[in-house]
């Protein structure tokens, strides 16, 4: 009960944050997302450090950093398409970096770097896209983002709370034992029928795009999951961090964002929303 406690009061509080950050000004979200995204790699790199892989982590972090601003300001409209080419360039940098470290080995220890950077920054530059939907509207908007949003923390929260308490037959077991059949369809069904209220509330998309959002934000998000509990289960840890009560580290907490909101946003662009 006390960790339930725990788990409700900080999502909530976390919640509250990212949607307040929303509607006050979209850079204040994204600076938001900053500070999210250099805690979760802390967290993925500490992970994935062994005896013999030993990351580049503060070039990475500061790689990740200049990547996500140059997604905050090409979003924006500030900067021409060419220009993100720039960041992608300074991934190479990394290997230069990595012929003076002399620290494990030097392809895993790229390999491991750039999968930082491919796992946690490029998902949430993706995610930040989805506030630009340029072809429906000129700025920013937040009603892709946040419904997008609300479908994956109550399609969680659905499928926590009933997976606690009906969760019968596991999906992946030997990965994370808690995950269940039963809880995933659940919270799926939730999360299908909270879409056509986020229809309602934001008609920038229609009824049946929406669902098919909550669908893909399920499946996706289900895998997301499924892929850090392997990062955690091969660390031999419970939790990628303590920063959040109830919840674990920052990973922990968006480890679901990060693999289903590549696949929302390439639904949107088939869609042409984006």
């Amino acid at each position: 009960m006390k960790n339930f406690t725990q788990r409700t009061i900080t999502g909530l509080l976390y919640v509250a944050v990212i949607i307040i950050s929303l509607y006050l000004h979209p850079f204040l979200f994204m600076s938001l997302l900053m500070i999210i995204m250099i805690l979760a790699m802390i967290e993925f790199y500490r992970l994935i450090t062994t005896e013999n892989i030993k990351p580049q982590v503060l070039p990475g972090i500061v790689t990740g950093i200049i990547i996500l601003l140059t997604s905050c300001v090409y979003a924006a409209g500030f900067i021409h398409t060419r220009i993100l080419f720039l960041p992608a360039i300074l991934v190479f940098l990394l290997f230069f970096i990595e012929l003076f470290r002399h620290q494990g080995i030097l392809a895993g220890n790229l390999a491991f770097t750039i999968l930082g950077l491919i796992y946690i920054t490029f998902p949430l530059s993706i995610l930040i896209l989805l506030g630009y939907p340029t072809s429906i509207v000129e700025g920013f908007s937040l009603e892709i983002i946040l419904g997008y949003l609300i479908l994956l923390w109550l399609y969680d929260t659905g499928a926590y709370i009933i997976g606690s308490f009906a969760g019968r037959h596991k999906i992946m077991e030997n990965i994370s034992p808690g995950k269940s059949w039963e809880g995933f369809l659940g919270g799926l069904i939730i999360s299908i029928g909270v879409a056509f209220a986020v229809a309602e509330f934001f008609p920038i998309l229609d009824r049946t795009d929406w669902m098919i959002v909550a669908l893909i934000t399920a499946v996706t998000g289900t895998l997301g999951d499924f892929v850090e509990s392997g990062l955690k289960r091969n660390a031999g840890v419970k939790d990628s961090g303590k920063i959040l009560p109830g919840h674990g580290g920052m990973l922990d907490r968006i480890d679901s964002i990060l693999l289903s909101v590549p696949f929302v946003y390439i639904y949107l662009l088939i869609r042409q929303y984006l």
